[in-house]
């Protein structure tokens, strides 16, 4: 599990994997608490989990790895992000 900013918001968001392979990033709603954001299916069990500005854009990139021995970086998945170069 780690913490960051990844939907730009400006609040923090809690990031986890799961043994089943599902990415799940929760964040706050004034309303109803701790909501789930979004989630996405990686397909294998995931590892480690890092956040760091991979493409430069000023938002951070969820970095994990995963059980299939692939090294995955997702961008926040409500919005676009740059391209790599």
């Amino acid at each position: 599990m780690v913490t960051a900013d990844i939907t730009g918001d400006g609040q923090t968001n809690i990031v986890y994997g799961t043994d089943e392979g599902r990415l799940d990033v929760l964040g706050w709603d004034s309303e109803d608490g701790l909501v789930l954001r979004w989630s996405l299916d990686i397909g294998s069990e995931i590892g480690e989990l890092a956040v760091a500005d991979v493409n430069g854009d000023g938002l951070v990139e969820i970095v994990l790895t995963a059980a299939d021995g692939f090294l995955y970086v997702v961008g926040d998945q409500t919005r676009r992000s740059a391209p790599m170069s």
